[in-house]
């Protein structure tokens, strides 16, 4: 999993996470000229508000693509505190300003819309075509359409007795957490109003309230209150009204924002404390199963399950092949056809642009590594000993009519199982070849996450890991691909 958090340190960090040990892989820090204050995701890039810094600069908008981390940017001195973006627009929320920016993704045309006497702090999208803009001040909730270069107002939403802070739509309602109070008003449409038709009070009916995010998913609704210290969570019924559901502690101070990783963890930047908290809850109780330190962190957004694609690779022909032998952990050279096989696999990969390759120490394996390599991110090739072929025991490295002649039983011991090696004296047990390389090549992904990983190995040791990829038992493994010599099959893995 990968996370995006805004700092108010000037910083965005970019963590890699394993979410089954909560264990950061990898952590990078991106150093903005001033304070990013919301953080937006739209496919393959990231949207940032940034609000001016101490010099009165470098307020305004950016956009990075995560592919190719280009960027675009611009600055205004207007000092932006909430983004959204889809595929034809940028809409940017100037809260000391009380205006919108609008940016026409595809003709990169800008225009504005001043609210007067206003505080926008949020913006959004309703539906096609239709946007909302939640002005604090004036206690309205504005629903915007866009026509040419104009923002026309379509609706309004006017609230009494509180500022409203965020809004969500979820089954046709609109849900508002209003900042001073912390409670959440819920509207339905009718004859082209919103009427108003709930409105409750956070969930441990706290006198210190000051909401900040609030998010949805699956059933529930998830607020911050940074006046308790608190999320607060509500079930949503079948009409639509919230029932009061679990009041959680954040695991710091000043909880700003929050994403939800599952329906009993959520994930929450606590600004003041410095550290970002992983919660496990039910109504038992609340576990806080992880605290990433980082510096003033405001805003969260999170790139769903990484693919990391796997392409695994039988070494190419050597003189084992050649000869009728079982290779086994026999140190046997690539064959003059072998070395031509590596480099016609190495073409074929080539477009695949990998970034690290993995092999067995065996120089058969190695050799076709390290052309496959030549077009690889990283250059070296790592040699991790787990991927070794079976080892034969006392057949390795035999022909088949010197094994037939000393140990007459392994081949009808071998075709009785269906076709795996068994039986042979002090041969390595085929459950074991599975253990070693499951548990190397998950190691590789874990160091791996997003990234296109290549991994050299041998035909009875590849086809002991698909076993497990495809949830087969070992006595299944000849129903599997049958890797030839330089030949690959691709996996994508989701962590």
């Amino acid at each position: 999993m990968k996370l995006w958090i805004a700092s108010y340190n000037k910083l965005i960090y970019e963590l890699k996470i394993n979410s089954n040990k909560w264990k950061v892989i990898d952590m990078k820090e991106v150093k903005l000229e001033s304070f990013p204050s919301y953080l937006y995701k739209y496919k393959n890039y990231i949207a940032v508000a940034l609000k001016e810094n101490d010099k009165k600069e470098y307020s305004g908008i950016k956009v990075v693509n995560l592919k190719d981390n280009k960027s675009f940017e611009y600055y205004n001195h207007k000092s932006y505190t909430y983004i959204y973006m889809d595929k034809n627009y940028i809409i940017a929320a100037s809260y000391h300003q009380g205006e919108i920016l609008v940016i026409n993704r595809k003709t990169n045309e800008k225009f504005f819309k001043k609210f007067d006497r206003g505080k926008i702090h949020n913006v959004g999208k309703i539906k096609k075509n239709l946007f909302y803009a939640v002005d604090i001040e004036n206690q309205v909730v504005y629903f915007l359409k866009i026509e040419g270069s104009k923002l026309i107002e379509n609706n309004r939403i006017s609230i009494k007795n509180n500022r409203p802070r965020h809004l969500i739509k979820k089954r046709g309602k609109i849900y508002i957490i209003c900042e001073d109070t912390a409670n959440i008003l819920c509207y339905k449409k009718e004859k082209k109003q919103y009427i108003k038709f709930q409105e409750i009070s956070s969930v441990n009916n706290s006198k210190n309230n000051e909401a900040a995010a609030i998010k949805s998913k699956f059933n529930y609704i998830y607020t911050t209150n940074r006046g308790d210290n608190k999320v607060n969570i509500y079930k949503i019924k079948y009409n639509g009204n919230l029932k009061k559901f679990l009041c959680v502690d954040c695991g710091g101070i000043n909880p700003r924002d929050l994403i939800i990783f599952k329906r009993n963890t959520i994930i929450v930047t606590n600004k003041d404390s410095n550290n970002l908290s992983v919660i496990k809850f039910n109504k038992k109780g609340t576990k806080i199963i992880k605290s990433f330190k980082l510096k003033k962190p405001v805003c969260i957004v999170r790139w769903r399950k990484m693919e990391t694609k796997i392409i695994l690779v039988r070494h190419a022909e050597c003189e084992g092949n050649v000869q009728n032998r079982l290779s086994g952990i026999t140190n046997f050279e690539l064959t003059y056809n072998g070395k031509k096989q590596t480099k016609i696999v190495a073409e074929r990969l080539k477009e695949q642009k990998i970034d690290k390759v993995y092999s067995s120490p065996l120089n058969r394996a190695l050799q076709t590594a390290q052309e496959i390599s030549k077009y690889a991110y990283e250059k070296r090739v790592i040699v991790e000993n787990n991927l070794i072929e079976i080892n034969y025991g006392k057949c390795d490295g035999m022909q088949w009519n010197e094994i037939d002649s000393k140990y007459p039983n392994v081949k009808k011991m071998w075709k009785e199982i269906k076709n795996y090696p068994n039986g042979m004296p002090e041969q390595e047990e085929y459950i074991n070849v599975q253990k070693r390389m499951v548990k190397t090549i998950n190691e590789i992904i874990d160091k791996n996450i997003g990234k296109k990983i290549c991994i050299v190995s041998h035909g009875i040791a590849i086809q002991a890991f698909l076993c497990y990829f495809y949830h087969k038992e070992i006595t299944e493994a000849n129903s599997l691909p049958q890797l030839r010599n330089a030949e690959f099959i691709e996996l994508i893995i989701k962590k």
